[in-house]
This record gives structure tokens, sequence and C-alpha cells, in this order.
């Protein structure tokens, strides 16, 4: 496990997949993609991963810019295996339903990771 603490998030490199949190008030925009994108590449090379969001401050407010999956659908589709996104907050549903609507990632929400784990080894298994 390698640990990337960026300009408002932080990455979590596992074998399978990445782990991101976002920092509070923090903005996921073009730079930041291309800056996770980067070590994507460095640590997995072309292989597809997942991506899991753990929302670890039901206080932290954040964002992300919505043109990353206009402009960048296709490098999301042949990096992301799956999206899972890990919390109670309607805004981070929101945002997880703009990656459904926008890409064919198999993406999902759920409160725990436990949860999380039981989707991904079901994925996995197909």
């Amino acid at each position: 496990m390698i640990i990337h603490n960026l300009d408002g998030f932080r990455l979590t490199l596992h074998q399978e997949y990445i782990e991101v949190n976002f920092h509070n008030a923090s903005h996921f925009d073009e730079a930041s993609f291309l800056q996770a994108l980067q070590l994507k590449y460095e640590h997995y090379g072309e292989k597809a991963v997942g991506i899991w969001v753990l929302r670890t401050d039901i206080a932290a407010t954040h964002s992300f810019d919505p043109m990353i999956l206009v402009t960048y659908k296709k490098v999301l589709e042949e990096n992301a295996r799956w999206v899972v996104v890990i919390s109670k907050e309607l805004s981070d549903l929101k945002d997880l339903q703009y990656v459904q609507q926008f890409t064919t990632i198999p993406c999902n929400f759920v409160s725990t990771a436990t949860e999380a784990d039981t989707w991904v080894r079901k994925l996995n298994e197909l």
C-alpha cells in the first residue's frame, strides 16, 4: 500500500484499487484528475483498477468538476474497472450518479466498507 497526500485529496494505492479520500473544502478539477491519473499509470500501468471513494469526515465538503466525465470519458472507462462510494451523504450519491450517467463504469453507493467489499467481490466473480 502506497499513500500519496496531494492537494485536496489522499490516494492510497492498494493492489487492485485506488482509495480516494477528499480533504475538507477540496475541489477535484482537471489538474487533480491528471495528477491522480499519472500516479495510477506509474503504479498500475495500463491495467484497469477499481476506485474506492471513502468519506471519512461527515462534516467535510468537497466537489468535483463533472466535465472530467465528458472530456476524459474514454480514459476513465479504460482505467477504472468500477467505482464504489462509501458514504451516507446525499451529495456523494449525486456525484456518483454523474459517473453513472456519463460513463459505462460499474458503480455502487453503499454505507459501509463491508457492503463495498461484498459488491466488489461479486463483480470480480463475473
